[in-house]
């Protein structure tokens, strides 16, 4: 997250954010994806992305679930020489349309 610059983040998207990695890290995957990041956003008690969901007449737990099955089924790396996954080419164009997003709307 440090290319993107947490200050360009809200609390809770830093969160979000920062549990996307360390699941991805617990998983043993190769880095960190978008499916990460939604996973962390469903289960946030506290944000928007459950009311998003809601809105849009979407089951929120069968979202969460199915996004964890595919997270779940991402490719994983074991043993020593195995680094800490950064951020996908995916989820960084993911974040830098959020920042672009959040400016235009001058949030």
């Amino acid at each position: 997250m440090s290319q993107f610059g947490a200050d360009k983040f809200t609390t809770a998207s830093r969160d979000a954010i920062e549990a996307a990695q360390l699941s991805a890290t617990t998983a043993g995957n190769t880095t960190t994806e978008p499916i990460h990041l939604l996973v962390a956003l469903l289960r946030q008690e506290v944000g928007g992305a459950r009311t998003l969901v809601a809105n849009a007449g979407v089951d929120g737990k069968t979202l969460a679930t199915q996004a964890e099955a595919v997270a779940q089924a991402l490719p994983r790396a074991s043993g020593a020489t195995v680094q800490q996954p950064g951020a996908s080419a995916a989820l960084t164009r993911v974040l830098a349309s959020a920042i672009e997003l959040a400016g235009s709307m001058k949030d």
